[in-house]
């Protein structure tokens, strides 16, 4: 058994947790309350909320796309940590003069890690902008930037690797969650693999190496994948389809659909 300070906060997923997501991604995209580009995007938000522990619908609030990457909000990075019972301490120490920041955290059974962050930093990397909140809430925007780089040292694996939105350049709020119309705007549904996209074309090749053509295609509605946004679909059906299930549960699978 994993020793609780350093197994990684991944939940398990299933055939019907996926049926789930592949149901209601349609109305999580249609509903326009949640800023995603497609139903793609929906299910892989769902997809990795529910990892890192998160309800389907809380997903949302926390993880978002940002520049076609999944990330964070800084409150949602806080969330999952608390969330995980792993956190032992914790301290603030806010400086007004200038303003400025200093976070410390420690593991249980782990390291422990401080880091400052003040209104110097920010302006030296270019965030303070005229009527932004970082000229409007400075001591919330240090205190988020200074929680986050913590985490980032110490509960990597606990957000799952992911990176915050305001590191993406994403617009926070004082309360350390991404403002609305921030995130990546709609694209279309699928994005065709560009010929020098080598990233895509050795995920597909690994797929194929692991799978089989034949497996990929038949995920796939009989044909490959021929966007970026296609092979990572096909890429989590095929990881779900190797879960143990009876025949009915594999016969209940059904192909991804774009």
């Amino acid at each position: 058994m994993q020793d609780a300070t350093t197994a990684l906060a991944i939940r398990e997923i299933n055939l019907s947790t996926w049926e789930t997501i592949k149901a209601i991604a349609p109305t999580m995209r249609t509903s326009g309350l949640f800023g995603v580009p497609n139903e793609a995007a929906a299910a892989a938000i769902m997809l990795k909320g529910y990892e890192l522990g998160l309800g389907l619908t809380a997903a949302f609030e926390f993880v978002h796309i940002i520049e076609g990457k999944p990330s964070l909000s800084p409150r949602g990075a806080f969330a999952i940590v608390q969330q995980s019972g792993l956190l032992e301490e914790f301290e603030i120490v806010e400086e007004s003069n200038p303003v400025k920041c200093t976070v410390t955290m420690k593991r249980k059974g782990g390291i422990k890690y401080t880091t400052s962050y003040s209104v110097k930093d920010a302006e030296a990397a270019g965030l303070v902008k005229d009527k932004g909140n970082w000229a409007k809430y400075p001591a919330n925007m240090c205190r988020w930037r200074a929680i986050g780089y913590v985490i980032d040292m110490v509960f990597p694996d606990i957000t799952g690797g992911l990176k915050r939105s305001d590191e993406l350049g994403a617009e926070i709020t004082a309360q350390g969650d991404v403002i609305e119309g921030t995130r990546t705007p709609a694209q279309p549904v699928s994005q065709p693999v560009k010929k020098d996209d080598t990233a895509a074309k050795n995920r597909l090749a690994a797929l194929i190496n692991e799978h089989g053509v034949t497996r990929i295609m038949e995920a796939n509605n009989g044909a490959l994948p021929t966007s970026v946004e296609q092979i990572e679909a096909v890429s989590q059906y095929l990881a779900v389809q190797s879960v143990p299930m009876t025949p009915e549960e594999a016969d209940a699978l059904k192909p991804l659909e774009f």
